[in-house]
C-alpha cells in the first residue's frame, strides 16, 4: 500500500495578508510561534491517549511465550519473542499506568514481576547460554538499556526499587564492555543502525549513573565515550542529514544518536554543548515522516518515525529551537496515526517492538529537564 506524505501534524498554516501597495512586510514570526506553541500544548494534551493506544499490543506481545534460549526460562522475562522484548514490554506497562493512572497496566505486569525472583533473574542472566554464547553476548549492550529503563520506570510507578540489582548488574556489564573498547570499536558502533549501536546502550547507562548518584560511574563513562564520539570523523562520516530520508538500513538513526549520547554525557559547560550541537544540526533541520515502510524480514524498520523523534528531543533540550521540539511531535503523532506500523495487524514481528519505542519516545518529552543533564 502506498502512502503519500500527510505533511507536518505541527505545520503551522501559512497567513496570506491583503497588503496595500508600498505597505510594510508585517513581522509574523510571533504568531508562527503562538502556533507552534499552541501545537505543542494539543501534543501534550494527546500524550496520554497515545500512550494507551499503543497498549494493546504491547498486552498481546505481554500475553505471547518467549522462544529465547531454549533450554533456559528468565524467572521474570519469559514473553514476547526474546528476553529484552518482554523486559521493553514490562517497562511499556509500568509507563503507561503511570502515565494514565489505569493500574489495569502495572497489574499485568506485576502478576509476573516481584522482587523475591531477583536472585534467580540474576542466576539466569549470568549461566544462560547456547553454546559458547553467553546471554550478555546477546544483551550487551542493547538489552542493558532497556533493562535501565524498566528498574527506573518500575520504581516511579510503584515507589518500590527492589529491582535494582539488575540494574546494578547490566551496569557492571555495559561499564566491562565498553572498557574493553578501543576508540575505532567506539566510532564503529557508534555507526551501527541496530541492536549493537553504542549511543543508545551508553545514553542510557549515564542515565543509570544519574539514577543512583554514581558520579564516580558517570565520569568514568563521559571520559570513555566522549574520547571516541567527540571525533570530528563522524561528523564527515554520519552526518545528521543522514537520518532525514525514507532510505535506511534499520530501526535506529545513528547520526542522530551519536548527537543524543553526546548531550546526555556531556561533561562541559550548557553553553558550549549548545554550540557543538548547533554547529552539526542546522536551525532548519527537518525530518520528514516515513510514511511507506516494508519490513517483511524482521518487522524493526518500522519503528524508524519513533526512534528519531526520540533523538530529536534530546537535539531540542540542548538547544531550545522549538523547530526540533515540533518536528519530534511530528513524527510522533504521524506514527500513531498509522497503526498499521504498529499495531497486531501490522505483524507480532512489528507488533513486539515498534509500540515500546514510541512509548520510550512519548515518554522522553514527559519527562522533561530531568532527562538531559548539564554540568554546572
Amino acid at each position: 500500500m502506498m502512502i503519500s506524505h500527510i505533511g507536518r501534524a505541527t505545520a503551522v498554516a501559512v497567513l496570506v495578508l491583503p497588503l496595500a501597495l508600498g505597505s510594510p512586510v508585517p513581522d509574523l514570526s510571533s504568531r508562527i510561534r503562538l502556533r507552534s506553541d499552541a501545537a505543542w500544548e494539543e501534543f501534550q494534551r494527546a500524550r496520554t491517549g497515545m500512550l494507551v493506544e499503543l497498549a494493546e499490543p504491547i498486552e498481546d506481545c505481554w500475553s505471547r511465550p518467549s522462544v529465547f534460549l531454549p533450554g533456559y526460562t528468565s524467572p521474570m522475562f519469559q514473553s514476547c519473542v526474546d528476553w529484552h522484548s518482554s523486559v521493553h514490554a514490562a517497562y511499556s506497562l509500568y509507563t503507561i499506568t503511570e502515565a494514565s493512572g489505569n493500574d489495569r497496566f502495572k497489574d499485568i505486569a506485576e502478576e509476573v514481576i516481584h522482587n523475591d525472583k531477583v536472585p534467580a533473574e540474576i542466576e539466569y542472566m549470568t549461566t544462560a547460554r547456547i553454546g559458547n554464547i553467553t546471554f550478555f553476548d546477546i544483551e550487551v549492550p542493547y538489552g542493558m538499556a532497556w533493562l535501565f529503563n524498566l528498574v527506573m520506570q518500575r520504581r516511579q510507578t510503584m515507589g518500590n526499587d527492589g529491582l535494582r540489582p539488575l540494574g546494578d548488574l547490566a551496569a557492571d556489564e555495559l561499564r566491562a564492555y565498553l572498557a574493553s573498547l578501543s576508540d575505532d570499536d567506539i566510532k564503529e558502533m557508534i555507526l551501527i543502525p541496530a541492536h549493537e549501536n553504542l549511543s543508545w546502550a551508553i545514553l542510557h547507562l549515564s542515565r543509570w549513573a544519574r539514577y543512583i548518584t554514581d558520579d564516580g560511574m558517570r565520569r568514568e563513562i563521559e571520559q570513555r565515550f566522549l574520547s571516541a564520539a567527540l571525533d570530528s570523523s563522524l561528523d564527515q562520516e554520519c552526518p545528521v542529514e543522514n537520518d532525514s530520508g525514507s532510505d535506511y538500513e534499520e530501526f535506529f538513526p545513528p547520526c542522530l544518536l551519536r548527537l543524543s549520547a553526546v548531550i546526555q554525557t556531556w561533561n562541559g559547560t550548557a553553553e558550549a554543548l549548545t554550540s557543538w550541537v548547533n554547529e552539526r544540526v542546522p536551525s532548519n533541520f527537518n525530518i520528514p515522516p516515513v510514511t511507506e515502510i516494508e519490513d517483511p524480514r524482521t518487522g524493526h524498520k518500522f519503528a524508524i518515525n519513533f526512534s528519531r523523534a526520540f533523538a530529536l528531543w534530546y537535539i531540542y533540550q540542548a538547544t531550545g529551537n522549538t523547530a526540533f521540539r515540533d518536528n519530534y511531535a511530528e513524527l510522533i503523532t504521524y506514527q500513531i496515526s498509522r497503526p498499521d506500523f504498529w499495531n497486531i495487524e501490522a505483524g507480532y514481528l512489528a507488533s513486539h517492538f515498534v509500540p515500546q519505542f514510541g512509548v520510550r519516545a512519548i515518554e522522553a518529552s514527559r519527562e522533561g529537564e530531568n532527562m538531559v543533564f548539564r554540568a554546572e
